[in-house]
């Protein structure tokens, strides 16, 4: 036991953990003088033990960049021009300008944007949307349409919200298909050491990775080709082969499943002859593949968002769902079960509970919310909207949308738009130029954090809990106290309590941060010590003596489905209207947006070094290469179209078109190209470093038009759209 007692700003080696993605890694940091001097990997940290990526030990380039906000600016002019204000002023006046506009027009007249960052800091998604519910406003966006949406709609459908995982520790056979995780370190699953957690299964059993490019994963176990925006087609053979050759556990499914037959019935109008054509994967893959995971008693099936961002990403979400279910391959040991929820009380039970899908949704386009989050892919169309009920104003906090998804020039124009912009950030960005105020947030090394959302992620659960390690530079603050006082000045609840406790105690904690009320349900969860009447149960008290972390053990991890399973009888559920209706849309018009006639299809990958666009301010990550992306293409379709190596060349999407440098490679599959987003940056920002590179904005040519998106989720076709690719005339391949 370590009581990690140093204070933030004092001279040692502060024990925290990163927050960049869902790995979490520990880290011992430094400070020297109140300033961060060095970051290592945290050798004795319960989960990473000693691992850390590249990212990690960069991020004191971001704390102390010279190009950082950290003072309340307000814009004097046009796009990017600031000037310093003070934090009084700046609250004051946004206060009163979003207490007149709901005045006027009313609570859904104010929206909010909040990015990625913010899910690995806290409970900022949920008390964000609670701040919009005391306004009266259900304007909620985030980028999960472009990421996490088509999950959490299957799994609510089958089971209730949360999320399921691997039993990376017990598996014999793992089955990934659309994943990088030996680059991505994991995406909705804890796990930091994935590398050697793989290789374990890789010894006793089998990986195999279903993917268009041979990634660092694929390279290393078995690869299994396929082309991009398929998958459904791919999932879909494989669970007909699992119902056509008995394969299905029926023990498990009588006892535990409802939808089973009307889904078999479903698939049986599909032949294995169309799944192969559509997919790219042979007949005979498709049955090996399936024979080979339903014959291990431990197996699972794992995805992320190469089948989310994917045509059907929803229904396909649901169909491997599905495959982990029929097969008995789901809560038990070494196969995919729910993360635990240690915020959730004692004897808590979701049973007959309604699914939320569909009962909110856009003015435009009438796209459902996912987990009352909307769908940012229509953000500038609801702004831009016509009438009384369009959004005014909105709040964007760690969030860069004018990047992050398609057609940013519309958003661009949106966003001018508007009576009131106001972002929390580092920097100015491709977005928050356009901004009436950018207030300056804190990065995580200058906050206390607990992980709520990677904790439900974790086959090995374990509690951590990190003070700060420096003082907030500036005058740099937490999101959660901006939010905070924007509320206590319009005369609002405290958003954090609306979150966590129910009504009668909102005016009792009125000024209680996340912190206290987190403290608060770890108590009362199933694991806490209940303050005082458990010895030895979970507390932020205790995890703050264990700065390496605090392992949650002894408890049947498998079974905590059934705590969430909203169907009456408490059972998995794989039918309902909303499938049907999807089966009969794929049945219908097949894929959508399916390349013409020399087309290719473009998706997208992930480096080790990147992470969206937040990042690339930070010369070590973006040097050589790394600040260089180049459209990945087959030597074959490149002779088919007189390309070189090296060559730049037009991609054109349905609307628009960008220009980029080919690099050749076998790696990625015939008829496709690749390209990583969160490139192209520009405009008034003043990321200096980020301005030099050389990737460009491929998001910019995805389509946004309501019919190209999926009905379900309103995601987008990021990964698998067709593309016209052409040499740029004039231009020959490098020497």
């Amino acid at each position: 036991m370590t009581d990690n007692a140093l204070q933030p700003g004092e001279d040692g080696r502060h024990i925290t953990y990163c927050r960049i993605c869902e790995a979490l890694c520990g880290m011992a940091v430094t400070v020297e003088n109140g300033r961060i001097t060095q970051i290592e990997a945290d050798q004795d940290n319960v989960s990473s033990a000693g691992f850390i990526c590249t990212k990690g030990p960069n991020m004191a380039s971001v704390v102390y960049d010279p190009e950082r906000i950290l003072y309340p600016m307000k814009r004097t002019g046009g796009p990017g021009e600031f000037s310093r204000v003070s934090w009084d002023d700046a609250l004051a006046d946004i206060s009163a300008r979003l207490s007149s506009l709901r005045e006027t027009w009313g609570g859904e007249a104010i929206g909010a944007y909040v990015g990625n960052p913010a899910a690995f800091a806290g409970m900022q998604y949920d008390w964000v949307l609670s701040f919009l519910r005391s306004l009266g406003s259900t304007q909620n966006y985030t980028p999960s349409a472009g990421d996490i949406s088509a999950f959490c709609f299957a799994t609510e459908a089958v089971i209730g919200p949360g999320f399921t995982i691997p039993d990376l520790p017990h598996c014999d056979y793992l089955l990934i298909v659309g994943a990088n995780p030996l680059e991505s370190h994991t995406s909705l699953l804890h796990a930091p050491r994935i590398r050697e957690d793989l290789d374990a299964i890789a010894a006793r059993g089998e990986v195999v990775v279903v993917d268009p490019r041979a990634t660092k994963t694929a390279k290393r176990y078995t690869h299994q080709s396929i082309q991009p925006n398929s998958d459904v087609y791919f999932m879909a053979g494989l669970l007909k082969t699992v119902f056509d050759e008995s394969l299905v556990d029926e023990e498990f499914v009588a006892a535990e499943v409802v939808g089973a037959d009307e889904l078999a019935s479903v698939l049986a109008q599909l032949s294995l002859e169309e799944c192969a054509r559509e997919c790219g994967v042979p007949v005979v893959d498709i049955q090996r593949i399936a024979r080979d995971f339903a014959a291990h008693e431990r197996a699972a099936c794992y995805s992320r968002l190469g089948i989310s961002r994917a045509s059907y990403g929803a229904l396909t979400n649901l169909l491997l769902l599905a495959l982990n279910i029929v097969t008995g391959k789901f809560g038990r040991r070494g196969c995919s079960f729910m993360g635990l929820n240690p915020y959730l009380p004692e004897g808590f039970s979701n049973r007959g509970a309604e699914n939320s899908h569909g009962k909110q949704r856009t003015r435009t386009g009438n796209l459902p919310a996912v987990g009352g989050h909307l769908p940012a892919t229509v953000m500038a169309d609801e702004i831009l909207h016509p009438g009384e009920d369009r959004v005014r104003a909105l709040l964007v906090s760690a969030g860069n949308p004018v990047l992050s998804f398609p057609n940013g020039t519309r958003l661009e124009e949106a966003l001018q738009s508007l009576d009131l912009l106001v972002s929390l950030d580092l920097y100015i960005t491709e977005t928050n130029q356009y901004a009436d105020y950018i207030l300056p947030a804190t990065s995580f090394f200058e906050r206390a954090d607990v992980p709520v959302f990677s904790i439900t992620t974790m086959p090995r659960p374990a509690l951590h809990y990190t003070p700060a390690v420096i003082e907030p530079l500036g005058e740099a603050r937490e999101e959660q106290h901006v939010f905070m006082e924007i509320s206590r000045r319009m005369g609002l609840p405290n958003p954090i309590a609306m979150t966590l406790l129910p009504e009668d105690l909102w005016q009792e904690h009125q000024d209680s941060d996340q912190l206290v009320l987190l403290d608060r349900a770890i108590r009362l969860g199933m694991f806490g010590d209940q303050f005082g009447d458990r010895p030895g149960g979970l507390s932020l008290d205790l995890a703050r003596h264990h700065p390496h972390g605090v392992p949650i053990e002894n408890y049947d991890a498998y079974q905590e489905w059934r705590r969430h399973a909203r169907h009456p009888e408490g059972k998995l559920d794989l039918w309902n209207d909303t499938i049907a209706g999807d089966f009969r849309r794929l049945r219908d018009e097949g894929l959508r947006l399916k390349p013409g006639q020399d087309q290719l299809r473009l998706f997208g990958r992930r480096s080790v070094r990147n992470i969206n666009s937040w990042m690339h301010n930070v010369g070590d990550l973006v040097k050589g290469d790394a600040g260089s992306p180049a459209l990945y293409m087959h030597p074959d379709d490149a002779s088919a179209r007189d390309i070189e190596d090296g060559q730049l060349v037009s991609v054109a999407g349905k609307h628009r078109a960008v220009n980029c440098q080919v690099r050749l490679t076998p790696d990625v599959v015939p008829g496709s190209v690749c390209y990583p987003h969160g490139w192209g940056h520009g405009g008034a920002s003043n990321w200096s470093v980020a301005k030099q590179t050389r990737g460009v904005n491929i998001n910019d040519i995805i389509s946004s038009d309501v019919e190209d998106l999926d009905p379900l989720t309103g995601s987008p076709l990021f990964d698998g759209f067709p593309v016209t690719i052409s040499a740029v005339s004039g231009n020959t391949a490098r020497a």
